[in-house]
């Protein structure tokens, strides 16, 4: 099971529901019972975490994310009255709300959650020594780092001006439209915009570059990603090589949350698809992924010399 979001941490008191007369009542045993009981308590973003107890042998549940179904449910847990808990993944001690997940999804209080970093500051390896690149069409100022004898930049672009380059316009966005995560995480571009975005100097990362990083990396994800910026059930970052990638998020949003779970960097790969280095958080993996559709990703440049 993986987990999602949990957006309100309060959310950790048990709450006494139904609770009934007969001291048979086992939820696991009826399902029934405990799914009608259950079913009217919204499971959904804004109540993830969130542990209710059911009936008479005070069984508990608890609201989580399940990645396969993409949709919220209850989890029984299945502590006994002597206290003790004892843990199931079977489906009968699951259960779905009526309440829509799906509706809930893109509002999970996104504004508020910004997975510990409140500057951008917040991402980087404080043992790490980092270079500094000024974009000179904005003037705005991105630490780098040193790997394997190419700079790097070490945090996401966050390029607006479509005057000066006019491929972007339309095709770029903040995560959820919230102008406070390109600040924090860098600004999401489609294909054709990062291709050409990168001040004079630097380029996007070619496949062979992306494969190094990757080999540098040691294939692993938390080599790669800072220890801020990412959400529960993501394996947080060592942050190694001093890369501080955060898990920007997709654009436009899906039916499941990926602030703070996923992010892209744009590759050039030679060719016109869409290939990008994939940061899965709940997965802890990174790899080299290709998609035909329309995608957003951040974007990573690397100096010419």
């Amino acid at each position: 099971m993986r987990f999602g979001l949990i957006v309100f941490a309060g959310f950790v008191s048990a709450v006494l529901v139904g609770c009934g007369d007969t001291d048979d009542f086992n939820p696991v045993g009826k399902k029934r019972d405990a799914a009608s009981e259950l079913q009217d308590i919204p499971c959904d973003g804004s109540n993830e975490g969130l542990r209710v107890i059911v009936g008479s042998n005070k069984d508990i549940y608890v609201c989580e994310y399940d990645w396969d179904e993409s949709e919220y449910v209850w989890v029984g847990e299945g502590v006994e009255s002597s206290g003790s808990t004892k843990s199931s993944s079977s489906s009968s001690n699951r259960y779905s709300s009526n309440y829509s997940s799906s509706s809930s999804i893109k509002h999970e209080n996104y504004e508020t959650n910004d997975f510990g970093i409140s500057a951008k500051d917040d991402i980087f390896n404080t043992n790490i020594r980092y270079g500094k690149m000024i974009d000179p069409r904005d003037g705005k100022s991105y630490r780098t780092v040193d790997i394997n004898g190419k700079t790097w930049m070490a945090e996401n672009l966050n390029f607006t001006d479509s005057t000066i380059y006019p491929a972007m316009q339309k095709q770029n966005h903040c995560f959820d439209d919230v102008e406070r995560y390109c600040e924090l995480m860098g600004r999401l571009y489609t294909w054709s915009a990062a291709m050409g975005i990168c001040p004079d100097g630097w380029h996007i990362p070619t496949s062979d570059e992306a494969e190094e990083l990757m080999e540098a990396a040691e294939g692993s994800l938390r080599n790669l990603q800072s220890a801020r910026g990412w959400g529960e059930g993501s394996d947080y970052g060592q942050n190694t090589l001093g890369m501080s990638f955060v898990g920007a998020g997709n654009y436009p949003a899906v039916d499941y949350p990926t602030l703070g779970y996923y992010a892209k960097m744009w590759i050039n790969s030679g060719t016109s698809s869409n290939v990008y280095l994939l940061f899965r958080g709940p997965e802890n993996e990174v790899l080299i992924y290709s998609f035909g559709g329309t995608v957003y990703g951040s974007v990573r440049c690397i100096a010419d010399y």
